[in-house]
């Protein structure tokens, strides 16, 4: 399941249920980046704009409870808001980033 980093971003800064975690991952995510495992130093923060394989994220070690992949599906079935990645010429970005604020939305 491919899943936009910025939405993974969010679900695991989420409060978990006592007793969740994950274990083996690939990447991990850790104030409010993505990390590949791999890099060690944790320096190089992947895009949030790039869609990332749930599962490179561990897998949920609460043998009761249900899957990673449950899980997420079950937060992001009750958000009440959506995360879009959009591409604007560089000379409009102050003018869009102007108009999405006034209509109460939050940009980053």
């Amino acid at each position: 399941m491919k899943i936009l980093g910025a939405d993974i971003v969010e679900f695991f800064e989420e409060p978990w249920p006592d007793g969740y975690y994950v274990d083996d991952s690939n990447k991990t995510v850790i104030d409010g980046n993505i990390f590949a495992d791999d890099d060690g130093l944790l320096k190089n923060p992947l895009p949030l704009d790039q869609k990332y394989e749930l599962s490179d994220f561990g897998e949920q070690q609460n043998e009761d409870g249900p899957s990673l992949t449950t899980m997420f599906s079950k937060w992001k079935k009750s958000r009440t808001t959506v995360t879009l990645v959009v591409e604007v010429p560089k000379e409009l970005e102050q003018e869009v980033r102007d108009k999405l604020t006034v209509k109460g939305v939050k940009v980053r």
